[in-house]
């Protein structure tokens, strides 16, 4: 997959570490990121909406997605999914 999507990065891809902790670590920081990012745009929201929604999965397991559309003082309107 990484040759196939930069193939001139590939010495760049192995110098980074894919430990399960590292990876877990990488992805509880994004994760913390995006959350402090939501935090920011909300302050400036005049509107927003949040829609919940349950279905099943082919293998028969329940999935629920939560997702917020919001609205700013300029009118931009932004739907993000947030789990």
């Amino acid at each position: 997959m990484k040759t196939a999507v930069c193939p001139e990065k590939v010495q760049n891809f192995r110098n980074i570490s894919s430990s399960q902790n590292t990876i877990a670590e990488r992805v509880d920081d994004i994760a913390c990121n995006l959350n402090e990012q939501l935090l920011v745009k909300a302050e400036s929201f005049i509107a927003f909406s949040i829609a919940v929604d349950e279905s099943t999965d082919v293998s028969g397991e329940a999935q629920l997605s939560v997702s917020i559309r919001n609205c700013d003082k300029d009118l931009y309107i932004i739907e993000e999914l947030l789990g």
